[in-house]
């Protein structure tokens, strides 16, 4: 394991233990503030619990009072006997207890006297339609509930009137309309509302929302209102904003950044101090190292520390190294020069193949066919001898266009295009054939010398093999270059002369020296042809990248005398 990894992960032990306090440290604020927060929500709902229960107890608190009341008994048996007892002893105490709607009935229902706030006047006695009856069970004298009217809820308290000649029933009832609930709310320092009796999916809502901020949730007190039958009709919910607890979690927060701060800085400044005196001299010493360059070690050289000794120790092993390295490129230098002169052989045998051996062993043919006519048909015999001639004449030329059109300033100066033109039209003397170029001439001109050159006598054999053994009208020409990584210069050469089958035809030299042409530069060759479909040849050159060239440029050698 490399000291710089285990630097790091010794970096990285220190800031998760750092971590680990942090939020240890801050698990502990939270808790601390969560239990204030929840014994301030225990005693906030409380409250609230209390002060609703008092809100609603005055109905209960008039009912047990009229129940007691002879006066009251008194009218609602005998009404007729002081008709204005209500008026004048009732009415005002209604505000007082916060009845809104008075009903007094009699066993059978009838209603023997109301009296309804001024928007309430058409609403009937809170009683389900033919259940008075179970209002006369055992039990059942003082009832509380609530019953739903097109005005709103109404909360309901009823109590039993006894009388000589049988019961009566007293309905007191308080609407919980809007109005209501804002007075409720202000009472309680809450927001109050009805909703249905799926409270609980409220209450989470209310939770899921406050989770969302940076405010802890609110306190909800959920109450349910029952009916007449004690079903769960209607919810009420009173939601308080939670204490404000901003200034503990400003506290926690800046406890919080100012550990955070402190222990990255302690971190960072280990880090920083680490990576300068250690990680960064390693660094130029294994940088020297790899690039066998004693440039990066020079602040080591300079700066006397524990390091210097090894600087030293590295610039010594250079410059043994480097007298080393002259005495095996010496020795690699004659072998390249043997090499050399072994290749430029090959080359100058390959190269007089395909140019002057096949117009001599023409000749050589054409000689011997006018030999054998000398005795029999001398004018014959002349023809072809001048015949001969003139093919000796196109071989000078070609000897002389090889040896002057050919070497690498010519080529440097006509240019490619202009140099294959001449090769063609020196290999096409009986002018019956034609050519077709296209020639990506950027490509080609930035190819380096030796291979244009190679790349010429290709072409030059492959026009030669096209003309004068597949007897062409056409040879076309293409040379273009691949956007591939890396890029590949393409060489096509295609002709409509009669064609053969490289399976059965034994190959001469010509083909051989083409392969062997191209494989000097590690181009892969096609050979495609038929008898009647004319020849193809294309060869793929791969060439080099050019980040690649830069890459592998050679570095400036250091100057070991500073």
């Amino acid at each position: 394991m490399s000291i710089k990894l285990r630097l790091a992960l010794l970096l990285g032990l220190l800031l998760l233990l750092f971590v680990f306090c942090l939020f240890a440290f801050r698990a502990l604020e939270q808790r601390q503030i969560s239990e204030s927060i929840a014994s301030a929500r225990r005693d906030d709902a409380a409250l609230l619990g209390n002060w609703l229960d008092l809100r609603t107890a005055s109905l209960r608190r008039f009912t047990d009072d009229a129940a007691a009341w002879s006066d009251l008994a008194t009218f609602t048996f005998r009404p007729t006997q002081d008709p204005t007892w209500p008026q004048r002893e009732l009415h005002p105490l209604l505000a007082g207890y916060g009845v809104d709607a008075l009903w007094i009935l009699g066993s059978d229902g009838t209603v023997l006297y109301q009296h309804l706030r001024e928007d309430l006047i058409s609403l009937p006695p809170p009683v389900p339609e033919g259940r008075l009856d179970e209002h006369t069970a055992p039990g059942s004298d003082n009832r509380s509930y609530f019953h739903p009217t097109p005005p709103g809820l109404l909360e309901v308290r009823s109590c039993r009137i006894a009388g000589p000649n049988g019961n009566a029933w007293l309905f007191a009832a308080r609407l919980w309309d809007e109005p209501y609930l804002r007075r409720l709310g202000e009472l309680t320092d809450s927001s109050a509302s009805l909703g249905p009796p799926a409270a609980a999916s409220i209450a989470d809502a209310l939770k899921h929302t406050a989770e969302k901020t940076d405010a802890p949730a609110p306190i909800v007190v959920l109450r349910p209102l029952t009916g007449w039958s004690g079903v769960h009709i209607q919810t009420l919910r009173l939601v308080k904003p939670a204490p404000d607890i901003s200034f503990y979690i400003a506290t926690d927060r800046l406890k919080t950044r100012v550990f955070l701060f402190f222990g990255l800085c302690l971190i960072a400044s280990l880090a920083v101090s680490l990576h300068r005196w250690i990680l960064r001299p390693l660094g130029w010493i294994t940088q020297s190292l790899a690039r066998h360059d004693a440039a990066p070690i020079q602040p080591l050289l300079k700066a006397r520390t524990e390091l210097t000794r090894v600087a030293e120790l590295i610039v010594s092993s250079f410059e043994h190294r480097e007298e080393l390295r002259r005495e095996v490129a010496e020795r690699r230098h004659a072998e390249q020069e043997l090499q050399r002169t072994l290749e430029e052989r090959a080359r100058l045998g390959r190269d007089l193949h395909d140019g002057v051996i096949q117009s001599l062993y023409a000749a050589g043919l054409g000689l011997a066919s006018a030999r054998k006519k000398l005795g029999t048909d001398t004018q014959a015999a002349e023809r072809h001898l001048g015949q001969i001639a003139d093919l000796l004449n196109d071989t000078i030329r070609d000897v002389r266009d090889f040896i002057t059109g050919l070497e690498p300033e010519t080529l440097r100066d006509d240019g490619f295009l202009h140099t294959l033109q001449n090769i063609f039209a020196a290999t096409n003397a009986s002018g019956l054939a034609r050519a077709e170029f296209d020639l990506d001439e950027p490509a080609v001109e930035s190819l380096p010398l030796t291979l244009r050159t190679d790349l010429l006598l290709l072409l030059r054999e492959a026009i030669s093999n096209a003309l004068r053994h597949g007897q062409a009208r056409l040879v076309r020409i293409r040379i273009h270059r691949t956007s591939d990584q890396p890029p590949t210069l393409c060489l096509h050469v295609e002709d409509d002369g009669t064609g053969f089958d490289p399976a059965r035809v034994k190959r001469g030299r010509g083909l051989d020296n083409l392969f062997a042409r191209a494989a000097t530069h590690g181009a892969r060759t096609e050979l495609h042809s038929a008898p009647g479909h004319g020849t193809r040849l294309a060869f793929h050159f791969t060439l080099p990248d050019p980040a690649d060239d830069a890459a592998s440029a050679p570095r400036p050698e250091p100057d070991l005398t500073q």
